[in-house]
């Protein structure tokens, strides 16, 4: 099991390289921030928060979220 802060995630339009392309389900203003839920293509969900003012994006866009791969806890079994 791998645990990522939603604060670490990076939301852009496009990219390859390491990441994941998500659709965008449900997003919450939080004032100085975005959190945005996230639908990964294997049906899984993640939570992403992204600074406000910054990029925005709209309810059911494709994104490319990626993290610093220092973000990544594993949590034993």
């Amino acid at each position: 099991t791998a645990v990522i802060r939603p604060e670490q995630f990076t939301l852009a339009r496009s990219g390859n390289g390491p990441g994941c392309h998500a659709t965008i389900t449900n997003m919450i203003f939080l004032g100085q921030a975005m959190r945005y839920r996230l639908m990964l293509e294997d049906g899984r969900t993640i939570m992403a928060q992204v600074p406000w003012p910054g990029l925005q994006f709209a309810q059911g866009e494709r994104v490319f979220a990626s993290c610093p791969p220092t973000a990544v806890w594993f949590l034993p079994n």
